[in-house]
């Protein structure tokens, strides 16, 4: 009889571990499709908000469309590859004396890849749209710069003001 209790037992548990592998990849499948669904939906609002002040026509909808999604794509594997390398860094701080140095390096060189896709953007839009639309383009993007610059100070001023009243208690809240 313990053989058949031990039997079920070990059976009923390659039957949960086999549900739990089909749904994980059901899940991750899934993940990967919103994603990339994602991307879409961000290209298409992008160009929407853009079509609002520019009046595209569909041949430059459609260069566009392909120009940011290639674009919005690079733009998530940098991220992902800044984002291994900085838990690589957290992970070894203690015993990487060099952190500070890499931190450094890795931040300039992000620098560098985001001024080179920003010049070529730059060369893209000035080959798709018309020399009125750059022009206007290129004012939406100082002014789109403008407000996350604001943006920006605001919430340095908010962490500032934070930090201060939690490192005095003194200070009434």
């Amino acid at each position: 009889m313990e053989i058949d209790f031990d039997l079920k037992k070990s059976t009923m548990k390659k039957i949960l571990f086999l549900c739990f592998c089909c749904i994980f990849s059901f899940g991750n499948a899934q993940d990967q499709q919103l994603q990339k669904e994602n991307l879409e939906e961000k290209v298409r609002q992008r160009i929407d908000y853009l079509d609002k002040e520019l009046q595209f026509n569909e041949n430059q909808k459609k260069q566009l469309h392909s120009f940011f999604l290639q674009q919005m794509q690079e733009n998530e594997a940098t991220n992902e590859k800044r984002r291994e390398a900085r838990e690589e860094i957290q992970k070894n701080r203690a015993q990487n004396q060099n952190t500070r140095q890499k931190v450094k390096n890795q931040r300039i060189e992000t620098r560098a890849i985001i001024g080179e896709r920003r010049e070529q953007t730059k060369q893209r839009m000035s080959e798709i749209l018309s020399p009125e639309q750059f022009q206007k383009w290129q004012e939406i993007k100082e002014n789109s710069a403008q407000v996350w610059k604001e943006r920006r100070l605001k919430r340095l001023e908010e962490r500032k003001k934070k930090r201060s009243k939690e490192s005095d208690p003194n200070i009434n809240k």
